[in-house]
């Protein structure tokens, strides 16, 4: 199932459905698809145990908070001494909103791009590849560096395995906040700048103009002014009294139909076009005089 879709998912094709996932309407129930991905995660991680390491190095959770498809997955070793200051209790909580929680930093972001979801995701996603491609492509010289230290001294890796994490949780946490003023820099009041700051409007998605029209009719379509439905008259009676001058009479009718389309009640158009009608009708009549006529008695002959 494509969540990105239909009218739950909003304008901009967010893969989300908003609590409670079981509803009722009209006495009857119903229920929405439950993502994987899911607005509700406080915090997630992928563990990394290798038996071929020693203990305080080969064990590493890699850990993410709020919502997993827009959390920065950081390298925290089992066996550190002290937890990232962002990542640490007492900082916030859900009655207390702090820019020093790595918490509320995610979810800042996370919130400001649910209902901008399509507009804004690559923006997020290069972020998270940004951060996490670093850390993965840093893990071997950092391992390495420990496993060195630990030979010397099993403190002395800790102490380093320590250090980078708060290091890389504390670039998290900066890099992530960055974002978020990026976000909202670029994409306030239904516009998108470019990277010259210049905005353009967003609009909406062609699917939900369909919707809009689907709902409102005829109300939001654009009515032309009455000066500029006379200079359209104009051009188009010329046309038409030039294609009927010509003969063309089938080519003649169209031009005259448009112009009613522009003045129902035009008296000269309808009377054009009853003409053409009887001289179109009076045509065929020839032509069936003349010619089915003549057909038939050289048939008989």
């Amino acid at each position: 199932m494509d969540m990105t879709k239909g009218v739950a998912a909003g304008v901009y094709e967010m893969p989300y459905r908003w609590r409670p996932l079981v509803w009722e309407h009209e006495d009857e129930e119903y229920f929405h698809e439950r993502p994987i991905s899911t607005p509700q995660t406080a915090w997630s991680f992928v563990s990394q145990s290798r038996s071929d390491l020693p203990r305080e190095i080969g064990g590493v959770l890699w850990y993410g908070v709020d919502d997993t498809y827009f959390t920065v997955y950081v390298p925290m070793y089992a066996s550190i001494t002290k937890a990232p200051y962002n990542f640490g209790e007492g900082i916030a909580s859900l009655s207390k909103f702090s820019w020093d929680s790595a918490f509320w930093v995610f979810n800042f972001v996370s919130n400001f791009s649910y209902p901008k979801f399509s507009l804004v995701i690559e923006d997020v996603q290069n972020v998270q590849n940004e951060l996490e491609g670093k850390f993965l492509s840093r893990q071997d010289a950092i391992e390495n560096a420990a496993l060195a230290l630990y030979k010397d001294s099993p403190g002395k890796a800790i102490d380093h395995l320590t250090n980078y994490t708060n290091e890389v949780a504390d670039l998290t946490i900066k890099r992530w906040k960055k974002l978020g003023e990026d976000l909202i820099l670029n994409y306030i009041d239904g516009i998108k700048k470019d990277e010259y700051f210049k905005p353009k409007n967003v609009g909406y998605p062609e699917e939900f103009k369909q919707k809009i029209i689907a709902e409102s009719g005829e109300r939001f379509k654009m009515k032309k002014l009455s000066v500029e439905i006379d200079e359209e008259y104009r051009s188009a009676k010329k046309d038409a009294d030039n294609l009927l001058n010509s003969k063309k009479y089938a080519e003649a009718k169209e031009a005259f139909k448009k112009l009613v389309e522009l003045k129902p009640d035009d008296e000269y158009a309808l009377a054009k076009l009853k003409l053409i009608d009887e001289t179109l009708a009076r045509i065929e009549e020839l032509h069936n005089e003349k010619f089915n006529s003549k057909s038939s008695e050289l048939i008989s002959h």
